[in-house]
């Protein structure tokens, strides 16, 4: 396993996956536990990449990402309107279906 955020108690680890999402995937983090000695020691691990979760970033920053693609996309669908010719028609689904032959 990687070197991943390790808590001595559970209630510190719910409270870390409430605020964190996986950093490769962006997945829901969930409590994984194993015991050392005569403790027990609880790590986030993703529930996608499971014991392959690379890291952590903040669901805070994830959300400031998605809104900066979302901003990007508009900006290269308008920088792209001039060179793509069929970006700048408003066809129909109808429209699209007959020029395929439907």
């Amino acid at each position: 396993m990687n070197d991943l955020q390790e808590f001595d108690n559970m209630h510190d680890c719910h409270t870390f996956n409430g605020l964190h999402v996986c950093s490769s995937c962006w997945g829901i983090l969930v409590l994984s536990m194993r015991k050392e000695e005569d403790k027990k020691i609880y790590t986030s691990v993703c529930e996608l990449c499971g014991e392959n979760t690379k890291g952590y970033v903040t669901k805070k920053w994830v959300s400031r990402r998605i809104e900066q693609n979302r901003g990007e996309a508009i900006e290269a669908k308008h920088a792209l309107r001039d060179a793509i010719p069929w970006m700048r028609t408003k066809t129909t689904e109808s429209q699209i279906m007959k020029e395929l032959g439907f």
